[in-house]
């Protein structure tokens, strides 16, 4: 929506009326402008010799959307809770693999069947059903896991996901990645 206001003060009454307008719509988001020349080449146009005050000569009340004028306020400090899973803690850094396609279907150490199609992953220790965060440090990119199983046995490692996890990471190209690993806090005990 796009108003033109053309004000051409007449007393002081005037003035303020048109003041008071001005003051309501910046208030709504309203911007304000004033362009003298148009008003200046319009008196001189009607033969006048008089011009009003600068500030009053011609004033135009646009609305900010009409001509993109608005600017974005900026964003207020975010106090909330961080979003995601909360972390328990860093269990550490070292070498990953992920389970091959031939598994699939063989049963896991937890008693489920692996299916390389799912987020999850061995590991010696943490219970089963333990969420961690898995993070490629080649690239930063990270994906949580579920541990259903045991392992890796072997080749130093210190964590198997799956084929699926392996691909969110960008790890199946290598085979084996530097990762870090984080124990993500259960959220049934909260």
């Amino acid at each position: 929506m796009l108003g033109i206001v053309d004000v051409r003060a007449a007393s002081p009454v005037t003035v303020g009326r048109t003041l008071l307008l001005g003051a309501v719509l910046l208030a709504l988001g309203v911007v304000v402008l004033t362009d003298r020349s148009s008003s200046h080449a319009a008196e001189k146009r009607a033969g006048g010799t008089s011009l009003p005050p600068a500030w009053i000569d011609s004033t135009k009340i646009v609305s900010a959307r009409a001509l993109d004028l608005s600017m974005p306020l900026p964003e207020p400090p975010d106090t909330s809770e961080p979003e995601g899973p909360v972390v328990e803690r860093k269990i550490g850094e070292g070498r990953a693999s992920y389970y091959g396609r031939g598994l699939a279907g063989n049963p896991t150490a937890s008693g489920e069947t692996f299916d390389p199609a799912k987020l999850t992953a061995a590991h010696p220790s943490l219970p089963f059903d333990s969420r961690v965060r898995v993070t490629n440090l080649r690239n930063e990119q990270s994906v949580i896991v579920r541990v259903n199983d045991r392992g890796p046995y072997g080749g130093n490692r210190i964590i198997d996901i799956s084929r699926r996890a392996a691909e969110k990471i960008s790890m199946v190209a290598q085979g084996i990645a530097r990762v870090r690993l984080e124990l993500l806090k259960d959220e049934r005990e909260e």
